[in-house]
C-alpha cells in the first residue's frame, strides 16, 4: 500500500474475508410476480493488520503487510451462473481518518480426494425398454442399458462407458445420440429452478434387428467445468447428467 503524502495518520486499519451464495429470481404468479431468493453466508472473518488504541503516525512510501488464514475444507468452490453466484473476496479497510476501502475477488478452486466421496466410486447401471408398434413386421422391444464403472469424474478426464443393445423387434436402430447435460440446480424457501445446457453431444452406431450387441466408448470431459458443489452447497448445485438416446 503506497501514501503518497509526507505522512498520514492512521486510526483503524484491518480485512475482512469474505464468502458467500446467493441466487434471485422472479416468477409469474397470477396478476403478479413471486421473488425467490435465498443467501448463505460461508466466510467472514476479519483481521487486524494493525491495532491502534490511538491515532498513528505513518510515514509516506509504500508499506507492505503480510497476514494469512487458513481456509476450510468444506468451503464451496466459485461459481457465477445464470441466476446465482458463489464468490469471495477480501476487503480492506483503512480509516485516517476518512474511511478508504479496497475490494479483491478471489476463488476457491476445490482439489478433490475421491477418497472422501466413496459413494462416487460405485458403479451405476441404468436400462430403459422401447417397444415399436407397427403393421405386424415391425414390432417388438428394444432394451438398452448404459454402465457407467464409476459416478464421479474431474474435468479433462475421459469417461469410459459400455452400452448393452437387445433388440427384439423387427427394426433397426439407425444411431445413437449420446449427450452431457450440466443442470444447474438453485434452491429457496420459496421454490426450487433448474437450468439445464448441453456441454456436448455425440454420435454412434445403433443396432440392428433381432440382434444384441454391446460397445464400448468414451468421451473427453472439457477441461473446464464448474464443480458440482453438491455436498458443500444446496443453494446454488450443478449435477451432470449422460443421457443416451436411440
Amino acid at each position: 500500500m503506497a501514501f503518497g503524502t509526507r505522512f498520514i495518520f492512521m486510526l483503524d486499519f484491518y480485512l475482512v474475508i469474505n464468502g458467500e451464495a446467493q441466487c434471485q429470481w422472479t416468477d409469474p404468479v397470477g396478476t403478479g410476480y413471486l421473488l425467490c431468493y435465498d443467501k448463505k453466508v460461508y466466510l467472514n472473518h476479519k483481521i487486524y493488520l494493525i491495532e491502534f488504541n490511538d491515532a498513528f503516525e505513518m510515514t509516506a512510501g509504500c508499506h507492505t503487510f503480510n497476514f494469512e488464514f487458513r481456509l476450510s475444507k468444506s468451503l464451496p468452490e466459485t461459481i457465477t451462473a445464470t441466476l446465482g453466484k458463489i464468490e469471495y473476496k477480501i476487503e480492506v479497510f483503512l480509516k485516517a481518518p476518512s474511511l478508504y476501502k479496497k475490494s479483491l475477488p478471489f476463488k476457491i478452486i476445490r482439489n478433490y480426494d475421491w477418497v472422501d466421496f466413496p459413494e462416487l466410486s460405485i458403479p451405476v447401471q441404468l436400462g430403459n425398454e422401447t417397444r415399436f408398434n407397427g403393421f405386424c413386421c415391425n414390432d417388438g422391444i428394444v432394451s438398452m442399458t448404459v454402465i457407467l464403472p464409476q459416478q464421479g469424474f474431474s474435468p479433462g478426464q475421459v469417461v469410459p462407458f459400455t452400452i448393452l443393445y437387445v433388440n427384439k423387434s423387427t427394426a433397426d436402430v439407425s444411431l445413437t445420440k449420446i449427450e452431457l447435460w450440466r443442470k444447474t440446480i438453485y434452491t429457496t424457501p420459496m421454490r426450487t429452478k433448474v437450468d439445464s445446457v448441453r456441454e456436448l453431444i455425440k454420435h454412434t452406431q445403433g443396432v440392428k434387428r433381432a440382434t444384441t450387441i454391446s460397445f464400448n466408448l468414451s468421451f473427453r470431459l472439457p477441461l473446464v467445468l464448474d464443480a458440482s458443489n453438491y455436498s458443500y452447497c444446496r443453494l446454488i448445485a450443478i449435477q451432470y447428467v449422460l443421457r443416451v438416446e436411440a
